[in-house]
């Protein structure tokens, strides 16, 4: 549980606060910008934030750095900043979250998909000198070799050419017209299922499995073999 106590922030005060008792934290509000607050732990981290309720919803905690990595000078310019956006209604945190979409690819999520089920890819090469991405299975993993192989080959067959495209750059658009056109036989059975779970997945942009439900589900119509 935290204890809150008012404190004027400078470097000297900041460098002298007593540390909290084992397994406790306190936190110490800035007198010249409120709002701007510094969490300091049992063993000696002090962290900047800001603490505010977003105009018309809820309260937001947003770290904003490291003391004294991070200035009580910078602290404040950076609380200001943030604490206006809070106050005209903009959550910070999902900006965050958002900015941080953009920048994630379909290859990204599907990585970390497997990954969160103890699955890693490693590049290995065939007899004929190809490189070729093969599914290592930790002795925990969560997943059959044989699924994780299907999960890859999923992606490998219909979306190779988007592993590097950001996720929210994925519309429904071009799901549909990438399933119009991938109309081979031995793949009709799996553009389906592609189509309808990469579509749900588009759904939740903070989900990671917005890209790797196509693996997970359309697996099952994928055809054995090569």
């Amino acid at each position: 549980m935290s204890t809150e106590s008012p404190l004027r922030f400078n470097k000297n005060t900041l460098e002298s606060v007593r540390l909290p008792s084992p397994g406790k934290r306190v936190t110490f509000r800035d007198t010249e910008v409120p709002g701007l607050q510094l969490r300091v732990t049992d063993r000696g981290i002090k962290s900047f934030c800001v603490f505010r309720r977003i105009k018309g919803g809820v309260p937001e905690r947003i770290t904003i750095g490291r003391f004294p990595t991070l200035s009580v000078e910078r602290a404040r310019t950076k609380a200001k900043r943030y604490l206006a956006e809070l106050g005209e209604g903009i959550s910070v945190s999902a900006r965050r979250r958002n900015t941080a979409l953009e920048t994630r690819t379909l290859d990204a999520v599907h990585r970390e998909y497997l990954a969160s089920r103890g699955v890693m890819l490693v590049e290995v090469r065939r007899k004929n000198g190809k490189p070729v991405e093969k599914a290592n299975l930790a002795p925990n993993a969560k997943l059959k070799a044989i699924t994780a192989r299907d999960y890859n080959r999923v992606i490998a067959k219909l979306f190779a050419d988007w592993r590097s495209k950001p996720i929210v750059a994925i519309t429904r658009d071009m799901i549909g017209m990438r399933t119009e056109t991938r109309s081979l036989p031995t793949m009709s059975p799996l553009i389906g299922h592609a189509q309808k779970d990469l579509e749900a997945g588009l759904v939740d942009t903070d989900n990671y499995t917005r890209a790797t439900e196509v693996a997970q589900k359309s697996r099952r119509t994928l055809p054995r073999g090569r």
